[in-house]
């Protein structure tokens, strides 16, 4: 989803140059392709923190009931430490 939205992004500016450098108001020096690159990082970032979020809700735990249902098998060289995933190096 991060890229597709990154990607419209950069394909908007590419093709639509003259668009996106309008001002939003009438005489503004503001345009809208500054509005639309703040929309895409406030984007990115809430994107990425409901990834974190469903990851720490669901996924860790799924993955910690995994690792004890088999707690003889070594599942690609990992743990679970007190921090999370950690690599056995």
């Amino acid at each position: 989803m991060l890229i597709g939205v990154h990607a419209f992004f950069v394909g908007g500016i590419a093709f639509y140059r003259d668009f996106f450098a309008q001002p939003v108001t009438q005489g503004g020096t503001l345009t809208i392709g500054i509005v639309a690159t703040v929309a895409v990082i406030v984007t990115m970032i809430l994107l990425e923190w409901v990834y974190i979020f469903i990851s720490e809700k669901w996924l860790d735990p799924m993955q910690k009931s995994v690792v004890k249902d088999f707690p003889d098998q070594k599942i690609a060289d990992q743990s679970i430490g007190d921090q999370g995933l950690e690599i056995k190096r």
